[in-house]
């Protein structure tokens, strides 16, 4: 009987320190996977900004775009729609890479769009101040915008 203990001590031992091991394990893949994909997104965006330059706001852009993420969806799953590769673009025009890396160490993906966001709204209202708007108009409006945008995924 007393082995019998020893037995099941030993084990509930065992286990403890291994789920411990898979847990600290998991953590750190998750962040790792994180940073990857983070990543993976910004290295596209950067890619299709410097590729296009200027083009990818015009309506042929557009069209590119949009055609580029019915392949891409075809190819390798959700993740690309037109409204995902424009998120990855505003991200790569944001933060240049040494930012950006530093950065994805703690922010996830959507942490970054809601960065860029937030960085947009705020340069729309400045320019509208600037020309004698109305700030609070545009800021809601703004928000309505980004809302329909993070949205659509």
């Amino acid at each position: 009987m007393m082995k019998l203990q020893i037995i099941d001590d030993t084990s509930n031992q065992l286990l403890f320190g291994i789920e411990k091991l898979i847990e600290r394990t998991s953590a750190n893949v998750a962040i790792y996977l994180n940073t990857k994909i983070s990543s993976l997104y910004w290295s596209i965006g950067n890619y299709i900004a410097t590729e296009m330059q200027y083009e990818t706001y015009s309506r042929h852009g557009q069209q590119i775009l949009a055609t580029l993420s019915q392949r891409l969806t075809e190819r390798f799953g959700k993740g690309y729609t037109y409204s995902a590769l424009t998120r990855m673009i505003k991200v790569a025009e944001v933060y240049d890479e040494e930012m950006f890396a530093t950065l994805s160490q703690t922010l996830s993906w959507s942490h970054f769009i809601e960065l860029v966001s937030i960085d947009l709204v705020a340069r729309i209202t400045e320019k509208l101040g600037e020309i004698g708007g109305s700030g609070e108009y545009c800021r809601n409006l703004c928000f309505r915008k980004i809302t329909d945008i993070n949205t659509d995924n």
